[in-house]
């Protein structure tokens, strides 16, 4: 043992009331840091997972993609997981009381979408293929359009456009007689269930969202939700 340590000792022993004060000083100081150590990352965690609950786990979102891009988009070594959205269609709703959403926006989800992002249900279950489908509660609440479990919408659906075939998305508000629904097809649908409304569903949006599956055609324009490699460069990579 060198002198140092003897010395330490030997003052230790001589002052036992300072040492022992000495010591719990220090395991208060360790217990008070490690408290608010832990705090700080369950606070971070809980931050996170609400985030997660409200928004979704995707760090990115690029809106009315074509095949192509999508493909070229899917290429990119920073993409760790994606999932997709694809625009089908608009059907006018003729009784909703809101002027500005006169539409229902079809949306096709494939099975991963709940994984990335949330899509909270009410009542009811998610669609199974593409003749089923859920509706917001907004579309009731905000719309004055109730429909029920199990009941069958028959549908002209199509395309928003306005000018010379420019095709409008939920990002562009409703331009009343300066746009007009271009009718494309019918389609039968079952409402499997009734969710809140979306997140993403602008109060701006013309229209109220309806979620089917199985509708990944490579006509329709598409949003892709994703993530990455390096979540703080999100702004640079997109």
């Amino acid at each position: 043992m060198n002198i140092l340590n003897h010395f330490t000792l030997q003052t230790l022993k001589k002052n036992k009331v300072r040492t022992l004060v000495t010591i719990i000083g220090i395991i208060l100081s360790t217990a008070m840091f490690t408290a608010i150590t832990s705090s700080i990352i369950s606070l971070q965690q809980y931050l996170i997972d609400i985030e997660e609950d409200v928004v979704g786990a995707w760090y990115g979102r690029i809106n009315d993609l074509n095949e192509e891009h999508i493909q070229e988009l899917l290429k990119k070594e920073e993409i760790t997981g994606h999932t997709s959205i694809y625009n089908v269609a608009y059907s006018a709703l003729k009784d909703s009381i809101n002027p500005d959403k006169p539409y229902l926006c079809i949306e096709s989800i494939d099975s991963t979408f709940t994984e990335m992002s949330p899509v909270a249900l009410v009542n009811g279950r998610m669609p199974k293929n593409s003749s089923e489908i859920i509706i917001s509660e907004h579309l009731s609440k905000n719309g004055g359009v109730s429909y029920a479990l199990g009941d069958t919408l028959n549908l002209e659906i199509g395309t928003r456009e306005a000018g010379e075939g420019t095709v409008l998305g939920q990002q562009i508000s409703y331009l009343g007689e300066k746009e007009q629904l271009v009718v494309t097809a019918n389609k039968q649908y079952t409402i499997v269930g009734i969710c809140e409304r979306p997140y993403f569903e602008s109060y701006s949006a013309p229209g109220y969202t309806a979620f089917t599956t199985g509708e990944q055609n490579v006509s329709y324009s598409c949003d892709v939700l994703f993530q990455t490699k390096h979540p703080k460069d999100i702004s640079t990579f997109i």
